[in-house]
């Protein structure tokens, strides 16, 4: 599962003291103003309990050091075949379900669900089409 949100550098700090604190099978991986949240588990009621979970200790995090996470732009995505019949759990932040996504943008790579390159191709396509 990836977990997909744009917020503020400050988050930078939170990595130090906060990172150790997650489950070994939950990775937070930051790049700018991006935050990811990598988590694992053949068990999608475990998974979506994790990540859940994960999700309270961030926006915890978040209103104690007055920052706040776009709700807009957050989203997920399940790789992998086992997953696809997820429909049953839900993430959620602060009572507010996240959006379940196909494909999501990683460090400039769009990554679907599949773990297939069509969209990135796709994207890419066109933006050498247009810009051309």
């Amino acid at each position: 599962m990836l977990l997909r949100n744009d917020i503020l550098d400050a988050v930078h700090i939170y990595v130090a003291a906060k990172a150790h604190s997650f489950a070994s099978r939950v990775k937070l991986k930051l790049f700018a103003d991006d935050t990811n949240l990598f988590l694992h588990d053949s068990d999608p009621m475990k998974l979506f309990t994790r990540a859940n979970n994960c999700m309270s200790q961030l926006c915890e995090w978040f209103k104690v050091n007055k920052l706040s996470l776009n709700l807009d732009k957050t989203c997920y995505s399940i790789f992998g075949s086992n997953h696809k019949n997820t429909t049953a759990h839900k993430l959620y932040i602060n009572d507010k379900v996240i959006q379940n996504v196909a494909s999501c943008k990683y460090l400039g790579i769009l990554i679907d669900s599949d773990l297939k390159w069509i969209e990135h191709i796709k994207n890419k396509y066109i933006y050498i089409c247009i810009t051309n």
